[in-house]
């Protein structure tokens, strides 16, 4: 008999309890299991979760739209509603029994839970043929919609996503926002926002491979405006974290193309990004071309000369080194002795 671990026995409280709380969209996942008879575990229940969270915000897309529906005589559509509310109330249902079966106590053989896989797969498949079904019957009734009644229903939605994100409920919010970019593509053009805060969401969420991909996607679109330079800063500074070199040389390859384009206000940043990834490749001579670069009004100008100053070290040229360190006291001085 192994016991439940608590990051198990949390995320399925928090799970069947406050589900609508914040809280449950990542605060139980902190802690990752450690043998891979946990982790099979640990993935069921994870999935579960994001099934648990994805179905309840259909359901209550159901409601608001056959309220909606209702108001409006759209007599089909609003009993197509209610019947797929009642099929999202079954499905609630049978997650909580799933997981309630083993709350009752702490102490369980796992391999139950890893078990009740085909389980999780099953309701994993049904919530993805309730997805189908509900996405056909909003994108009816938002067809049938004015603009300005669209765009209202938009503004409505788009306020949901953005109060679960500033609250840190990132798997809520990207929930949200998937829907968004999904139903509202052909209606409004402008998604890069959308686009900026799902990665962003998959990243804060603990996700920062998918994150990765989806900056990539964003950086791909070829669009030059602020998301792109706010992408190239994220997925430099991930890849970095990461260490995902296919992911550094493909931000550096883009940073090199538009070098002489790059916005003042995402230079600094950027290029001090930059000089760290050329260390992790160990190209210590182009540390300085980006340091270099950096105004010495910006919060990096130290840390660009920290960070030559060690590559010089890593070079044994000590000497050098010093030179770089007293260069950048003496300037500071001189900086401060002018005010």
């Amino acid at each position: 008999m192994k016991k439940f671990n608590s990051w198990q026995f949390l995320l399925v409280l928090g799970l069947l309890f406050c589900a609508n709380s914040p809280v449950s969209s990542g605060a139980y996942l902190n802690s990752m299991p450690e043998h891979a008879e946990e982790e099979s575990a640990y993935n069921s229940v994870d999935l579960l979760h994001a099934t648990w969270l994805h179905e309840n915000f259909m359901y209550k897309q159901c409601e608001f739209f056959s309220q909606y529906a209702e108001d409006k005589k759209y007599t089909a559509i609003h009993a197509d509603l209610i019947k797929l509310r009642s099929n999202i109330e079954r499905n609630l249902q049978s997650i909580k029994v799933l997981l309630s079966n083993f709350i009752i106590n702490q102490e369980f053989d796992i391999s139950q839970l890893n078990s009740a896989r085909l389980t999780v797969e099953h309701l994993v498949l049904l919530d993805k043929h309730t997805q189908e079904r509900f996405e056909l019957i909003k994108e009816s009734l938002l067809n049938q919609l004015s603009p300005e009644k669209r765009k209202g229903i938009l503004e409505i939605e788009w306020k949901a996503a953005d109060s679960d994100f500033r609250s840190g409920a990132y798997r809520q919010a990207q929930i949200k926002l998937a829907s968004i970019k999904k139903l509202y593509q052909q209606f409004f053009q402008n998604m890069e926002l959308v686009d900026f805060k799902l990665a962003a969401c998959l990243s804060l969420s603990g996700k920062p491979l998918k994150a990765l991909d989806a900056y990539r996607d964003m950086l791909g679109t070829g669009i030059k405006n602020e998301f792109f330079y706010l992408s190239l800063e994220r997925l430099l500074t991930l890849a970095l974290q990461q260490r995902q070199e296919t992911a550094i040389d493909f931000a550096d390859s883009l940073l090199q193309i538009h070098i002489d384009e790059i916005p003042e206000k995402h230079r600094n940043r950027l290029f001090y990004l930059a000089a760290q990834s050329t260390i992790i490749d160990k190209r210590y001579a182009d540390v300085h071309n980006f340091t270099n670069k950096i105004s010495n009004k910006s919060r990096y100008f130290l840390p660009g000369h920290l960070l030559h100053a060690e590559t010089l070290i890593r070079q044994n040229d000590k000497n050098a080194a010093i030179t770089e360190l007293q260069s950048f006291t003496t300037s500071q001085l001189l900086k401060k002795g002018r005010h």
